[in-house]
């Protein structure tokens, strides 16, 4: 019954529902998150982004929300951002609240080369993180808890970054396969199943065995055959393939058993 009212009530106030509604946006403006040129809060019957079509934008294919800010890509890869930018998570290289998309450039796209295929988006509370089917990852925003994994070494590493940074210093040379945020820490699926960590560690969340912060990826012991990630706040969320590959290996150490035995093959 209730299913029913709100399909009628969305009938009747929301004539305009088609199916080139791409992106809805509602819920709290008061730092532009909802990207809807106002402050304020926003319902569900204005809640449409009509700048994101396939003749003005683009058709968004990925997108993220932070505590406070709203990342998106297009099919054609094009990456907007809005709401609070004051600790660079935005990534237009300012440091200000966008009540209205603003267009993000990766490295590669301002040094000419556009070809980049984007293949996931994850936002922290004030931090953000892209990545590409190369195994690239890209960042910006708030530093402050090491949350992008940039070299500590450096003077200014704590400082807000305003613009997609290369994300160069994993534990290892292998490629990322997916990136989760936490409120102010970052997990890093690698392309052999292992998994890595930086950021913020009150709560263990790095998975070191200590609570110190990590200010480079740390790998975590003992999780591996890792396919997805996701993070809360303060915790971690790993699906694992490890049960099945374990069975899989145990069924051909059976299967080379019998051959030796020669039960599955006669007269041999």
């Amino acid at each position: 019954m209730l299913k029913r009212t709100i399909l009628k009530s969305c009938t009747l106030k929301l004539p305009q529902c088609e199916l080139d509604m791409d992106l809805l946006c509602w819920g709290s403006g008061d730092l532009g998150q909802t990207g809807h040129g106002r402050a304020g809060d926003i319902g569900p019957q204005e809640a449409h982004l009509r700048e994101f079509t396939a003749s003005r934008l683009g058709s968004v294919k990925l997108l993220a929300c932070g505590s406070s800010h709203s990342v998106v890509v297009t099919e054609t890869n094009k990456i907007f951002a809005w709401g609070n930018g004051t600790s660079g998570q935005l990534g237009d290289g300012e440091r200000a609240v966008k009540d209205q998309p603003v267009e993000v450039r990766l490295p590669q796209e301002l040094n000419g080369q556009a070809d980049v295929d984007v293949v996931g988006l994850a936002c922290g509370s004030r931090h953000s993180f892209i990545w590409t089917a190369t195994g690239q990852a890209f960042s910006f925003g708030n530093n402050f808890y090491a949350q992008l994994g940039y070299d500590f070494q450096r003077s200014d590493f704590k400082e807000h970054q305003l613009a997609p940074r290369l994300f160069q210093n994993p534990p290892s040379s292998l490629k990322i396969s997916q990136v989760a945020c936490g409120e102010r820490h970052t997990l890093f699926a690698l392309e052999d199943g292992s998994v890595a960590a930086c950021g913020q560690n009150d709560y263990g969340q790095i998975g070191s065995g200590s609570n110190e912060n990590a200010v480079v990826p740390h790998l975590v012991e003992c999780v591996d055959h890792v396919s997805k990630v996701t993070c809360g706040a303060n915790h971690n969320l790993v699906l694992t393939a490890r049960h099945s590959r374990e069975r899989e290996g145990k069924r051909e150490e059976e299967r080379l058993a019998s051959l030796e035995l020669g039960c599955t093959q006669p007269g041999i």
